[in-house]
């Protein structure tokens, strides 16, 4: 059986190594995962009460655990991804007012403006901390791992597609290189998705603490569809 919980008063990482510890200890629990400091999932063979479990938290440290309502992992997530949901929406919006110069909606003027806004963006945001985003990335781009210098490239690679993309550019050469540009820094991200890597998503450089998740790989394919679709539209 799993319980899910939201839990308090969870700081730091020794914080999360006492709280799995100390619970591993009782006989009923067989595994304990923290999820951003938050939220805790309890793997246990029989029924286990919450109050038991804040009695023995309080012998611990100053934890609590609550039950979690309805629909909360989503609300949760939001929280967690909310700088990455807002310049979304931010480019989102930023688009649909370039397309008032026309007469009537361009879908290939959009979805090529919005991946301009959103190359130059995210670029601009990691080049503002160059030092710290190349140290990010390294940990996860298959590329950077191999070549260190691409994380301090990267960003600048980034901007210059973004200007590509507005100006429209060598088209066709643009959009090859943006997919392969893309691609290979999505098999990074899926490899660290894919081990349960705790380290933080570079994608938004060292302004925002973004975990690497599902969410990551999500942000990638849309990207990577509305590329494909530079080539059909």
């Amino acid at each position: 059986m799993i319980s899910k919980y939201n839990i308090l008063g969870v700081s730091c990482s020794s914080c999360v190594e006492k709280i799995t510890s100390e619970l591993l200890d009782l006989n009923n629990i067989s595994k304990v995962k923290l999820f951003n400091k938050s939220e805790i999932h309890i793997y246990h063979d029989n029924d286990i009460d919450l109050d038991f479990l804040n009695n023995y938290l309080i012998d611990i440290g100053n934890y609590k655990l609550l039950k979690q309502k309805k629909y909360q992992k989503i609300f949760n997530l939001i929280g967690i991804y909310k700088p990455l949901i807002i310049l979304f929406t931010l480019i989102f919006f930023l688009t649909l007012i370039f397309q008032i110069r026309f007469e009537s909606f361009k879908s290939k003027i959009f979805i090529r403006e919005f991946i301009s806004f959103f190359f130059i963006l995210f670029s601009l945001l990691k080049i503002y901390d160059l030092k710290s985003f190349s140290k990010m990335f390294n940990k996860y781009d298959i590329i950077s791992k191999k070549i260190y210098v691409w994380g301090y490239i990267y960003p600048f690679i980034e901007f210059l597609l973004g200007i590509l993309f507005l100006y429209n550019f060598i088209e066709f050469e643009r959009n090859l290189f943006a997919l392969i540009f893309l691609f290979a820094s999505s098999i990074g991200v899926l490899n660290s998705v894919l081990k349960n890597e705790k380290i933080k998503c570079a994608c938004m450089g060292s302004f925002f603490d973004l975990p690497m998740s599902k969410v990551t790989i999500f942000e990638n394919i849309i990207m990577i569809l509305m590329i494909i679709m530079m080539f059909y539209n």
